[in-house]
């Protein structure tokens, strides 16, 4: 039971962190926001995981617990408001209701500090505040289609957890508590990160055909231009060097490097042979630069670097 234990625990934060890596991919807020969510179901869980690994749950843990379990009511309608904001518009948790919870888990620190005897009741009151406050918002205009996937791996990750709360709670009434306990929070991590690892999965895998597919058209648009052209070539006198591109047009060293090599119109295999890097690693390194540059073709990228030589 143990090595069940670790085993769904280790695969939890790993799934936890692979939002983070899918955010850094994107930079997009509201998978960031998935990310805080994710993180907080993990703490929640992983609080009464600890305990019952070294058979205490002590007043410290106990704390801990409430206070993951009051965060729900500010990374629930984060992750909310997020997922339904359009790219020209940017949604935010309200001030008031900031106010309201910032009051409510000061006022729990308070109470649970003072020992009050039903003090754990306002940690749970805040994440039912919080559903109860978002259930009549509603998006306007049209969703792109990573808003739509979000928003039903949200939809997904909750009524998952919520479910496995509901029949833990019925169990109790038939079921030993230790016993439960054991078995409950063994399966629990692996089920609510189902649809986060194939929302995981699925954006990864997107996003690599769409580098793919636009390092394709950059290549076929490279080729379709005349070798003889002079506006290709490099300028005379001018010497682009890493830390000039790195400086100038804020980007990294391998990106900088990957940039030269392009500006000097190597292809990517004699990149990556002269780099001693991967092929793969040559077409992400061109991806971003090309994404950051906000240019389609290596005329473009070669026009940049002349203009601060």
């Amino acid at each position: 039971m143990t090595l069940l234990w670790i085993s769904a625990y280790t695969l939890s934060l790993c799934n936890t962190l692979f939002v983070l890596y899918v955010w850094s991919l994107q930079k997009n807020r509201a998978v960031f926001a998935l990310f805080l969510l994710v993180l907080n179901v993990f703490c929640t869980t992983a609080v009464p995981f600890i305990s019952l690994m070294l058979g205490v749950f002590t007043l410290p843990s106990q704390f801990l617990l409430y206070i993951f379990v009051s965060f729900f009511s500010l990374s629930v309608p984060n992750f909310i408001f997020s997922a339904i904001s359009l790219s020209d518009e940017k949604l935010g948790i309200p001030r008031w209701y900031l106010a309201v919870c910032t009051a409510f888990i000061g006022l729990f620190c308070f109470l649970f500090l003072m020992r009050y005897k039903y003090s754990q009741i306002i940690s749970f009151f805040l994440p039912l505040f919080s559903v109860v406050s978002t259930i009549g918002l509603k998006k306007t205009g049209t969703q792109s289609d990573e808003q739509i996937i979000l928003s039903k791996t949200g939809k997904s990750l909750f009524i998952i957890a919520s479910s496995l709360f509901a029949l833990y709670a019925v169990l109790l009434l038939f079921t030993p508590r230790e016993m439960l306990s054991v078995y409950f929070f063994g399966v629990f991590p692996i089920a609510y990160q189902i649809p986060v690892f194939m929302y995981n999965f699925t954006t990864v895998k997107r996003h690599l055909r769409m580098q793919s597919d636009f390092l394709d058209r950059i290549m076929r648009s490279d080729s379709a231009n005349s070798a003889a052209d002079t506006t290709l070539l490099p300028e005379q006198g001018g010497v682009a060097s890493v830390q000039l591109l790195r400086e100038k047009l804020l980007l990294s060293k391998r990106e900088a490097e990957t940039a030269i090599k392009l500006y000097e119109g190597k292809t990517y295999n004699q990149i990556a042979d002269e780099l001693f890097v991967s092929l793969s690693a040559v077409k992400k390194h061109a991806y971003n630069i090309y994404r950051k540059l906000d240019i389609t073709n290596n005329r473009h990228l070669m026009q940049k670097i002349n203009d601060i030589l």
